[in-house]
């Protein structure tokens, strides 16, 4: 049965794959947290054995290293049933280790911390930076706009019936993977000049 997997790579399956360069993705959004000025930045993630997850915390890592941070890493992972309670235990081991900025591995995982910072009276962008993967309706009701990674969703669904319809006629799986790359859109929720424009 022709089968193409989306926005998903199980590595050793042999089904071609359209997803997002998640490594480079996570690098990049690392990045411009430490060319804000940000040393301090942490990464929360799914506890769950899942590629992209892993590319995405990757990205993160070798980011920090490269930018000679290495040490500075911290990464937390909460649990999808559970995501109130490992979420705030997330956000508060952060807050521990003195964490300035927070780059969170999905959307959902975001607005489930994004609470708890508020209910903390922790501030975005004031106390606390914050970057996410992928936008979505519910951050165009935050107090301010939200930096993410954009997934090019339409790209991907695009060349995933694309692919599927050439493995149909061909019945050729070799050299059918495709990485898109994500853009990173910037809002007042990473930048570090907003904080010091607050503070003066």
């Amino acid at each position: 049965i022709p089968a193409v997997l989306l926005d998903r790579n199980i590595p050793g399956l042999p089904i071609p794959y359209i997803c997002l360069d998640n490594k480079k993705a996570g690098y990049e959004g690392t990045k411009h947290l430490i060319d804000e000025g940000f040393n301090e930045i942490g990464f929360i993630a799914y506890d769950m054995k899942l590629q992209h997850m892993y590319d995405r915390a990757n990205g993160y890592r070798t980011a920090m290293e490269d930018a000679g941070l290495g040490e500075n890493s911290c990464i937390q992972y909460v649990n999808f049933k559970n995501m109130e309670e490992s979420c705030e235990a997330a956000v508060d081991y952060m807050l521990q280790q003195k964490r300035k900025a927070l780059f969170f591995a999905s959307n959902g995982i975001a607005t489930e911390c994004m609470k708890i910072l508020e209910k903390k009276n922790i501030r975005v962008p004031e106390d606390m930076a914050v970057m996410v993967f992928d936008g979505g309706d519910v951050f165009s009701f935050y107090h301010c706009s939200v930096t993410f990674i954009e997934q090019p969703l339409k790209e991907i669904a695009f060349k995933s019936v694309q692919t599927i319809i050439e493995v149909i006629e061909n019945q050729e799986i070799e050299n059918k993977n495709i990485v898109t790359p994500g853009k990173l859109i910037i809002g007042e929720s990473s930048r570090k000049s907003t904080r010091q424009d607050a503070k003066s």
